[in-house]
């Protein structure tokens, strides 16, 4: 997917900035660059995904700073202000204002244009995508309402400004971002989905609450988003679901996300696990020709791990599991 607007900072430096300057994360694989401005120093990194574009800017800057940008063309973003120590707050100049302050997202729309971003003393991170409107199409468009005017102020190139759609990131969104960078990875077949496959999750992520308002460290509501998180990931990962993976999403370690969730459920994370999965296969299964395209889809790395999984949560074969769905 290309890269549709640029900073007008003259010509950038190759790789990360030096050891002054180290940026807070890195992403696995990603193009860097840097500028050396008169106020500190920025640094981007970026990933082309092709379905989904990333960028990362981290901003080191002793005095407050305006940035000019060009937007070549009109673009849905996903925007992420991620907090480090120091950071006040940020603001997209166009013929209105939107501030953003530290841990908040938005989806926004920028038509094509000049823009400034505006930046207070401090330490600032944004992490954001470029989102293709294809991925909200019916029926699933309906889940993301919310965004429909963006969508379609895209999807008509409108020069006029819309309203942002603001939120919170919560914790476990930013754990999954971090996990987003150490997974990406230019060098595999599936490349082109992968970080689309990650894109989509984070729009999922956005639609609930992941913690409470209050702050409250509650044992039943950290196995109340345990058990909400673990839909996400095997709705959106199936077989590729990790235990490993919730509990660094959550901050927790796994043995302790295991105990909370045994007893507010009375059953295992593993057990319900595999129910997930389970319940995902049965949905995939009528919809193949081949046991081979079910297997692929769901996660799993061929057609015998699928079978293994069915019967032994069935007792079942994956064929005979397919005939009788299909024949209800």
């Amino acid at each position: 997917m290309e890269k549709t607007y640029e900073l007008l900072l003259g010509p950038s430096q190759d790789g990360l900035p030096g050891p002054h300057y180290q940026c807070c994360q890195q992403i696995r694989h990603g193009q860097y660059s840097h500028w050396p401005i008169a106020t500190g120093c920025i640094a981007e990194q970026v990933f082309d995904g092709r379905y989904a574009y990333l960028y990362y800017y981290e901003y080191w800057l002793e005095h407050p700073t305006t940035i000019p940008i060009k937007a070549n063309k009109g673009d849905l973003h996903l925007i992420y202000a991620m907090a480090t120590t120091g950071i006040n707050s940020f603001s997209i100049a166009t013929s209105r204002t939107y501030q953003l302050s530290a841990h908040q997202g938005a989806y926004l729309y920028l038509p094509a244009g000049s823009y400034s971003l505006q930046f207070a003393t401090g330490h600032h991170i944004l992490v954001g995508f470029i989102i293709d409107t294809g991925i909200f199409r019916p029926p699933a468009d309906r889940r993301f309402a919310f965004l429909a005017p963006l969508v379609q102020a895209k999807k008509t190139t409108t020069v006029q400004d819309i309203p942002p759609v603001r939120f919170h990131i919560a914790p476990p969104v930013i754990g999954y971002i971090r996990l987003l960078f150490e997974r990406l990875n230019p060098y595999t077949l599936d490349n082109e989905y992968i970080l689309l496959q990650h894109l989509v999750f984070l729009i999922n992520l956005t639609r609930f609450r992941l913690v409470q308002e209050d702050g409250s460290d509650d044992k039943q509501d950290w196995a109340f988003r345990t058990h909400k998180l673990l839909r996400r990931l095997v709705a959106q990962q199936g077989a590729q679901a990790r235990f490993q993976d919730l509990a660094q999403i959550l901050g927790l370690p796994l043995p302790h996300l295991r105990r909370l969730y045994k007893a507010r459920y009375g059953i295992s994370l593993r057990q319900y696990r595999n129910q997930l999965l389970l319940d995902v296969i049965e949905e995939v299964l009528p919809l193949n020709d081949k046991l081979l395209q079910s297997a692929d889809q769901v996660g799993f790395s061929g057609v015998n791990e699928m079978n293994r999984f069915i019967r032994n949560q069935t007792g079942l074969t994956a064929f005979t599991l397919k005939n009788r769905l299909m024949n209800k």
